[in-house]
């Protein structure tokens, strides 16, 4: 009973954890669509071609993000394979950022790791 509670949990947790990063990547997406200027000025340069394509793509990532993360609340089930999945795709469009933002990078990898670990790990293990 206690580990169907504690997997219950981690669950729980990864689905909202999956809602936020959605909705944070899809502020970076609006942001690289509406202000490029924002995220060419920080210091590094970005290693993108087209800044608006590559702002589409987050804008899209992040609407997927937060349906599969409200679907992993109700118990969706392929949800939690789509929600390791887009950890795993937002953790290699985040090696982009590396260079303007290195710490705030790293924690974004540290909580995609933290979802994939959470979806994916027993309980019992």
């Amino acid at each position: 009973m206690a580990n169907n509670t504690r997997q219950l949990g981690w669950a729980s947790f990864a689905s909202v954890l999956v809602v936020v990063a959605g909705l944070l990547q899809g502020v970076l997406g609006l942001t690289a669509l509406l202000n490029e200027g924002f995220l060419t000025a920080m210091g590094g340069s970005l290693v993108v071609w087209d800044l608006a394509a590559w702002g589409w793509i987050h804008l899209a990532m992040g609407l997927a993000a937060v349906v599969v993360g409200t679907s992993l609340m109700g118990g969706g089930l392929w949800s939690r394979s789509t929600a390791v999945m887009l950890a795993a795709l937002n953790m290699v469009a985040l090696f982009v950022f590396v260079s303007v933002y290195p710490l705030w990078t790293v924690v974004l990898l540290a909580l995609n790791l933290l979802v994939m670990y959470s979806l994916t790990a027993r309980a019992n293990d």
